[in-house]
């Protein structure tokens, strides 16, 4: 897949250093929304979950990562079932087209009708296991 280098507009909010921002930073990509309207959002869904010291910045767990979404208005597909052999990958010919936010192992990326939009190449070569997408 071809992958365009982006930061989600993490540098252009005045945000600097390292983080593992990756779900706010694939958010304001597939909605096309500021990276900082994400960023506070993600923040203020945290707080209301009881999370008070999580943050876009850090990391989300996974049980968080799934409500951001759902409050964002993503919906979920699962492309396999635990125990399942069927493996779907980080492939154009793999996935749909249209705007999605697929979940990797350890990771989101932004894919955008078969365009990887991230900061890095997460593909592995096109062999990394799609868990599923919001859509």
């Amino acid at each position: 897949m071809r992958v365009v280098l982006t930061d989600g507009g993490r540098f252009k909010a005045g945000f600097k250093g390292l983080a593992d921002d990756c779900v706010c930073r694939a958010i304001a990509i597939v909605k096309a929304q500021p990276y900082e309207n994400v960023y506070s959002e993600i923040n203020l869904i945290c707080r209301e979950m009881g999370y008070k010291g999580l943050t876009a910045r850090k990391g989300l767990p996974k049980v968080v990562m799934f409500e951001i979404m759902k409050r964002m208005g993503f919906e979920w597909k699962a492309l396999c079932a635990p125990g399942s052999k069927q493996r779907i990958h980080l492939s154009e010919s793999e996935l749909p087209s249209g705007r999605i936010i697929c979940r990797v192992t350890r990771h989101v990326v932004a894919v955008i009708d078969g365009v990887i939009y991230d900061n890095h190449d997460p593909q592995r070569d096109e062999k990394r296991m799609v868990y599923g997408y919001w859509y």
